[in-house]
């Protein structure tokens, strides 16, 4: 989820980057358009030397809006230029920014790969029956079609009789199909708690409920604790 975050923060900052990026350049576009307008309306308005040369001696004094003109655009042609090569400063900074750009492709499929490890967590109980007796709560249903590829299944749990009498023995119950998942069951006999796990369990595919079920072969009080699945990926 950390992965995903930092992508998704730095795609965002790279389209705010982008937009206002965009906008510059196109307000100074526009800014170059109005300036080539402006020199060539000037232009026209001048004419040419030997139209200039004909006119009335009357129009020799030049108007004060051509002198507004003249006044504003005499340094038309050295703006223009200038706004050019900014232009062409920004367009290579918009090109740098987008071959940086992340492909979304090749970032979001190592995400499945980071994961290699899934635990199903039930918790704990403790029980005299000398039969297997489900552990109530101590259940959870597994779709492995939700999951990327498993390669191996475990199941762990703490176990432990305090008065070290008989044995404690643990098993995970396909509560969906109604037989035990093969290769699930633990044992202990010891008064400290040991953590116990199993072979690699074969889960069915398909969502199923998986229930916990605990015994004590002499009757005496046992406990299973932190029980739990441990699904690892390819």
């Amino acid at each position: 989820m950390k992965f995903i975050f930092v992508v998704s923060s730095i795609l965002f900052g790279l389209v705010v980057n982008m937009v206002v990026l965009y906008w510059f350049v196109l307000d100074t576009n526009k800014r170059v358009a109005t300036l080539e307008r402006a020199v060539v309306t000037v232009s026209s308005q001048q004419g040419t030397p030997k139209q200039q040369e004909t006119r009335d001696s009357s129009l020799a004094e030049p108007t004060p809006s051509r002198i507004v003109s003249s006044n504003t655009c005499a340094n038309c042609e050295s703006d223009i230029k200038q706004l050019k090569t900014d232009v062409s400063t920004l367009e290579t900074i918009v090109s740098g920014i987008t071959a940086s750009w992340p492909n979304t492709a090749q970032s979001s499929a190592p995400i499945t790969s980071v994961i290699k490890e899934v635990t199903v967590t039930f918790g704990s109980y403790d029980t005299i029956s000398k039969v297997y007796v489900d552990a109530p709560g101590l259940n959870a249903y597994i779709d492995t079609g939700n999951y990327p590829p498993i390669a191996k299944a475990q199941f762990e749990a703490t176990m432990r009789i305090p008065t070290a009498n008989g044995q404690v023995y643990a098993q995970v119950f396909d509560k969906t199909d109604g037989h035990p998942v093969w290769g699930s069951e633990l044992i202990s006999e010891t008064d400290t708690a040991y953590i116990k796990q199993s072979g690699n369990l074969s889960l069915p595919s398909g969502n199923k409920l998986y229930q916990v079920q605990v015994k004590s072969t002499l009757g005496y009080q046992a406990f299973v604790e932190s029980a739990r699945i441990k699904l690892y990926f390819k």
